[in-house]
């Protein structure tokens, strides 16, 4: 699965959901996730507060009253392959690796149907993931929760 073509923006923006909504994806914001990282290997914590800082930027791109959705990253202790930290842990058994994918993604989805119901225009979510290149195309497992969205429970209905 893989983006859609949509014919009014003449570009593959169309995501579909398993529960037949379409949802268009409207912007992309996408950085390295380990950008500030200088020396050393993440860790747990580390990578706890790089998600906080990543929902907490997303938050600035939801519509009034949304909060971002976050699909939970696979967290891994190898960069590449795994044994790849073997010599990291043999020199500091206290400092256990932990790796998320490589490049932060922060999506704004909207859909044509609202989901409560209101005289609204539209509805609205902004989605944060992580995946090991950047998009497009959209990785996996990223692109399979995002299929598998509870679009009515998560979203929030907009007025343009």
């Amino acid at each position: 699965m893989s983006l859609g073509y949509c014919i009014a923006y003449h570009l593959r923006c169309q995501l579909p959901l398993r529960s037949g909504r379409v949802l268009t994806l409207e912007a992309l914001h996408q950085k390295m996730t380990y950008a500030g990282l200088l020396e050393g290997v993440p860790s747990a914590k580390w990578n706890d507060a790089l998600i906080e800082r990543a929902l907490r930027e997303a938050a600035g791109h939801c519509p009034p009253g949304a909060v971002p959705h976050l699909l939970s990253p696979p967290r891994r202790d190898y960069l590449r392959a795994p044994g790849d930290m073997r010599s990291v842990v043999e020199h500091s058994a206290r400092r256990i690796p932990e790796w998320l994918p490589m490049v932060q993604c922060i999506g704004s989805f909207r859909c044509n149907d609202t989901v409560r119901g209101s005289a609204a225009s539209l509805s609205a979510l902004t989605v944060v993931w992580f995946q090991d290149e950047y998009a497009l195309p959209i990785q996996e497992p990223a692109l399979e929760q995002l299929a598998g969205l509870d679009w009515a429970s998560l979203a929030v209905d907009v007025e343009l």
